[in-house]
């Protein structure tokens, strides 16, 4: 290069782009808008519509659960209940044995894991959240007793216990991996 060439860029005899004619018209702008409001609204109403079963469950599961919740409920366990029929004593079993072991559970496990300051409301949680679900899962149950087998309530048991087992094996590995 000469110092008569030192204004010259690198860029110069390179073809020069008009990005103008890429830019998309008003109509396809309009258009795309168009389909998008229109997905928008399918979506919706399909979501909407797969809604409807699961508040009707919902709605099942508390009206028919209501006449169900009682002292009883909570405070027995499901001792001699299978299929759905009563107990000797007249009982259809209760929750009390999912209120303790999550208690014991959660009290022992957790409290060994975590500091003070994080115990308490980490707790509180896993209690109302557990209570909740075993709450639901015993409504369902007993709501629908009368079309599970023997056989389904055992194999229902054991895959609930073996959860429980797992989750307390994976808490004694975490307590025993922090203490080392």
């Amino acid at each position: 290069m000469t110092a008569a060439n030192n204004d010259a860029s690198p860029m110069d005899g390179a073809p020069v782009i008009d990005f103008d004619k890429f830019k998309p018209t008003r109509s396809f702008t309009s258009a795309r808008k168009r389909k998008d409001f229109a997905m928008k609204a399918l979506i919706s109403c399909a979501f909407i519509v797969a809604l409807i079963p699961l508040f009707s469950v919902l709605l099942t599961t508390i009206i028919n659960g209501v006449k169900r919740l009682n002292l009883n409920f909570l405070s027995y366990n499901m001792t001699g209940v299978v299929g759905g029929n009563p107990t000797p004593s007249g009982g259809y079993g209760g929750i009390l044995h999912a209120i303790i072991g999550t208690l014991e559970i959660t009290f022992g496990a957790f409290s060994a894991t975590l500091t003070v300051g994080q115990s308490t409301p980490f707790i509180t949680g896993v209690e109302t959240a557990s209570a909740l679900w075993f709450f639901g899962i015993a409504l369902l149950v007993s709501l629908f007793s009368h079309r599970f087998g023997p056989r389904i309530v055992t194999a229902m048991n054991r895959v609930c216990g073996a959860v429980v087992v797992l989750y307390g094996v994976k808490l004694l590995a975490d307590f025993v991996m922090a203490v080392l």
